[in-house]
């Protein structure tokens, strides 16, 4: 369950990356170049350091705030990840993990069993998400919407906070009234294919009448956002987004609402406050896992 907290918080990460990209436009095509920016960063950076820190909140109500900090180093990756879940009696409760993985193999060490680690091993990546046919079929619908979602857009959606030679600084803001609804079917999509591909969820098989609703009959709220949901839209959203000189990525922040729409039309507000650096470009070093300097032993020693 811990890992899939890990692969829910990263996917929501790369969700709003993708919601920031696909949400800004102007009239002189912002839009596409923002999702070349994205599509670069996910799918074809090699080496590059992420630092983040997201709350997510349901109906108002914080269920989990996230401190990250993720270096690609081509096959070479290192995970850091905090994570703080709301107790009923006020308290949070400390949870997280670090991953390190050097080519093919990779070892995990989590909070909640100081001293050890764990080892296995896994196709080795070289990018933050490995390319596939479904991913290179949801850039392809990103490029293909970014026309007429720029032609539906109203005028003061996305204002240039700073624009030069050195890069770039946007300010996107919608509410629920003005997003354009042809976005709820891409975005869904980016989601699906992220649930898909780091959890192993199939979403035609939980699309049934006989679905569990009920958020209280499972472990966490994240358990129960991804057992109900079957569905979202955007709602009200204010982010912002920097690049530099080169159209890479280098900060994204601000605030994603998404209205989860389940089978039973019981709706619950998800909002995803954010702060994502971007930075070492080409500068980035994964050292090779040392047991000595974690100061760890594996989890089959006695």
């Amino acid at each position: 369950m811990k890992k899939k907290v890990l692969v829910f918080v990263s996917a929501l990460a790369a969700c709003a990356l993708l919601v920031s990209a696909c949400l800004s436009a102007s009239a002189d095509g912002r839009l596409l170049r923002l999702v070349e920016a994205a599509n670069a960063l996910l799918f074809e950076t090699e080496n590059v350091t992420l630092t983040g820190h997201a709350e997510f909140r349901l109906d108002g109500e914080r269920f989990k705030t996230a401190d990250a900090k993720y270096m690609q180093d081509y096959t070479y990756s290192h995970w850091q990840l905090d994570l703080l879940t709301p107790r009923p009696g006020g308290e949070d409760r400390e949870t997280g993990y670090t991953v390190i993985a050097n080519g093919e193999k990779f070892y995990t060490m989590e909070k909640y069993r100081p001293g050890r680690y764990g080892s296995g091993f896994d196709q080795p990546q070289s990018t933050l998400v490995r390319r596939s046919t479904a991913s290179d079929l949801l850039v392809s619908m990103g490029r293909a919407f970014a026309g007429p979602v720029e032609a539906l857009l109203l005028p003061d959606a996305v204002t240039a906070v700073s624009e030069s030679a050195e890069g770039t600084e946007l300010k996107i803001r919608f509410t629920q009234d003005t997003v354009p609804a042809m976005l709820s079917p891409l975005l869904n999509q980016a989601a699906q294919f992220a649930v898909r591909r780091f959890m192993g969820i199939d979403y035609d098989r939980l699309y049934a009448p006989f679905r569990d609703e009920r958020y209280e009959n499972y472990a966490t709220v994240t358990a129960a956002i991804l057992g109900t949901t079957v569905s979202f839209d955007l709602a009200d959203t204010d982010v912002t987004v920097r690049l530099d000189g080169e159209n890479r990525i280098t900060a994204a922040s601000g605030t994603v609402s998404v209205i989860l729409h389940s089978e039973l039309n019981r709706d619950k507000k998800l909002e995803i406050g954010f702060d994502v650096q971007v930075s070492d470009y080409g500068n980035t070093i994964v050292k090779n896992f040392s047991p000595d300097a974690w100061n760890v032993i594996p989890m089959s020693a006695v």
